[in-house]
């Protein structure tokens, strides 16, 4: 039976291949990512938009500014009751 030896060499080599293969494939599947990239909702007047968890934290500050800007009708949903009476004031 051989005993196959590789060298360190032969080892970073290799490792450095596969390293440039994978930062390659990272490159192409962002490009791709952003080339079918949906175009972005423009909200008006007339959208109605559907905030979960809208009653505290960053869901609160979007529907605050969503109304501000847009105008929109808002839906908040949230798990606890509680809560929409301070956003409602």
């Amino acid at each position: 039976m051989g005993v196959l030896y590789i060298s360190f060499s032969t080892l970073y080599t290799i490792f450095s291949a596969l390293v440039f293969v994978a930062v390659v494939a990272i490159i192409i599947s962002h490009l791709y990512s952003r080339w079918k990239r949906p175009k972005p909702l423009k909200l008006t007047s007339d959208s109605i938009v559907v905030i979960f968890g809208g009653c505290m934290g960053i869901g609160k500050v979007m529907a605050v500014e969503i109304a501000r800007l847009y105008h929109s009708t808002i839906i908040l949903v949230d798990r606890r009751k509680e809560l929409f009476e301070a956003v409602s004031q």
